[in-house]
């Protein structure tokens, strides 16, 4: 049975946000964000509207983006982490408050998602993305009664031709719900259990990547990708 992982995406301001201008005099709007979440005709329609110039960097996990704004990173003026990750920037001042009197559009959202993430948390941060993980595969390379579940990445037959996501928490996830415990399990023996399923699986994987696994999908390079 296929079986999928919820994902709250959150939109944070950074303490250190600097807005620069570019040559044009528009100033500029510096975004942190995972890549292909945005449509390049948005942006367009974004700056046209507001006379600003959006310059987008990407990262691929929520560690690579914390290590590098720990590392001293600066400049960006607003990042989108999951939400587990903006009450640890929030705890170490890494993020400023919200102006919510400037985001007129809160008042569309869906109040069910404020409920996912406390007060201080919102204080700082606002509900943007709620997604799911799950298994992609070729139906042309995989065996005819092919079902979807967790446990293809023990398959040895597709050694090679799978990949898993960077993700500490997608893919611990993973392997607790194959397992049958919850994803949010404390318990020292069920994270040991996923963790010694996770390295079986390991062996089987031509990765561990959260980028190009889509087009590997389609050039036939992958067979299996969660993603």
């Amino acid at each position: 049975m296929k079986k999928t992982i919820a994902l709250l995406m959150i939109v944070a301001v950074l303490l250190i946000c600097i807005t620069g201008c570019s040559r044009d005099n528009r100033p500029a709007l510096y975004v942190y964000n995972w890549s292909d979440y945005m449509d390049q005709d948005i942006i367009s329609a974004f700056e046209e509207q507001h006379n600003v110039r959006v310059v987008l960097d990407y990262f691929d996990s929520n560690e690579s983006m914390y290590a590098k704004l720990s590392a001293g990173a600066s400049g960006y003026d607003v990042i989108f982490p999951t939400s587990y990750m903006v009450d640890i920037m929030k705890s170490q001042g890494m993020l400023a408050p919200i102006q919510k009197s400037l985001i007129p559009n809160l008042k569309n959202l869906d109040e069910r998602y404020f409920a996912f993430a406390s007060q201080p948390v919102l204080s700082f941060s606002v509900p943007y993305m709620v997604s799911t993980t799950g298994i992609g595969y070729l139906a042309s390379q995989v065996d005819e009664d092919f079902e979807p579940s967790w446990g293809v990445f023990g398959d040895e037959q597709y050694r090679g031709r799978m990949t898993m996501l960077n993700d500490m928490r997608e893919t611990i996830g993973a392997a607790l719900k194959y397992l049958g415990y919850s994803m949010n399990t404390v318990k020292a023996q069920e994270l040991a259990a996923a963790q010694q399923l996770l390295i079986e699986w390991k062996a089987n994987l031509a990765k561990f990547e959260a980028e190009q696994y889509k087009n590997g999908l389609v050039s036939g390079e992958f067979r299996i990708a969660h993603g």
